[in-house]
């Protein structure tokens, strides 16, 4: 990348499922001082497009699925971006060209960081609430997603998302900076969402549409269940009676929700992996987990921002290092907004 003319503060984007070839890129992004912004192959030409002009990127990884897709953003951007490709391509730099040995490579060392305010990442927003802003994580906001790290085994953590998703980036930080093993799958067959207990997973997380996917589809025989020990849930809301219905599927597993956005470089709250949180869950199947160290919580009232007590409806508001330093050529932000607070969450 750096060969290529990739410098310090340049954008590359990523457009893949989540598989081995787009970690590479992204952490070499990191090596190099470059921003990673990726888009998604399950967006339209204009939708991508969109996101695309806000970063400018020099450099586009794609999916070998979706060249059609970004050639046709690429066209229409004011720059040219160069186009690598993770399979075959004639037209196009293949991604094995970035596997070979290159001069001076032993030279190569990663770019110190000299401002830990710096942009790392910057993320998407979903675009529930407007047309989607480019949301900037900081190095320090990254390195202060902390959770996990008072799990000293091995884990072996399955993660769906692509790398247009928050959760990839989360996860694969919690991967990197606890030795955690990443169990790659491209995508969830929600037809046949059985097939990945084939291998073992202490932690998987997953949305509540694909999580019902177990209870809607038969339970092939031989399958063991056993092989999911923590089973997360974020992206919508869950019922108690989806959650009891998913336990039966997975008796030993512990399920629970989570509760984050994209602002955040972390769950927002949290369930410790322990027997309180197991019983707690039971007694609460709804709730989204306990409040996190390192964040300042409050709940006001929307009309008059008075600052409520317990039990009282309001919006939650937060604040953390792990928050956002801003959207991208849109300004600060100094909290994050939350959204109603449910009356039994």
């Amino acid at each position: 990348m750096h060969l290529k003319g990739i410098r310090p503060g340049d954008f590359i984007s990523i457009c893949s499922p989540n598989d081995v070839d787009c970690i590479v890129p992204y952490i070499a992004s990191f090596f190099i001082g470059a921003i990673s912004a990726s888009i998604c192959e399950e967006m339209s030409v204009e939708e991508n497009l969109y996101l695309l002009e806000q970063v400018n990127p020099k450099m586009i990884f794609v999916h070998k699925g979706a060249v059609e897709l970004v050639e046709k953003v690429a066209e229409r951007l004011a720059h040219d971006p160069i186009i690598v490709v993770f399979g075959a391509t004639e037209k196009h730099t293949p991604f094995e060209e970035f596997l070979t040995e290159h001069c001076r490579e032993d030279q190569f060392r990663p770019r110190e960081v000299a401002n830990l305010d710096e942009t790392a990442i910057v993320i998407f927003s979903s675009g529930t609430t407007g047309r989607p802003k480019g949301i900037c994580h900081t190095h320090y906001s990254v390195l202060s997603n902390f959770t996990f790290s008072d799990r000293k085994e091995n884990l072996r953590i399955a993660i769906f998302s692509s790398s247009y998703w928050i959760a990839f980036h989360v996860f694969a930080f919690k991967a990197l900076t606890n030795g955690f093993t990443r169990i790659v799958f491209s995508d969830f067959d929600a037809m046949n969402p059985w097939s990945i207990l084939n291998y073992r997973m202490d932690y998987t997380f997953l949305g509540p549409n694909e999580c019902m996917a177990f209870v809607r589809t038969q339970k092939p025989p031989f399958t063991d269940p056993s092989n999911v020990k923590e089973l997360a849930m974020a992206g919508n809301s869950i019922s108690a009676d989806q959650i009891a219905k998913l336990q039966t599927e997975f008796p030993d597993a512990f399920i629970h929700s989570l509760y984050g956005q994209t602002e955040v470089f972390e769950e927002i709250f949290h369930f410790p992996h322990s027997a309180d949180s197991r019983s707690f869950t039971v007694r609460y199947p709804t709730s989204v987990g306990f409040p996190i160290a390192g964040f300042h919580y409050k709940v006001v009232d929307l009309d008059t921002e008075e600052i409520l007590g317990p039990n009282r409806k309001g919006e939650l508001r937060i604040r953390s290092a792990c928050q956002t330093s801003g959207y991208y050529n849109r300004g600060l932000v100094r909290n994050v907004r939350l959204g109603r607070l449910v009356e039994d969450g």
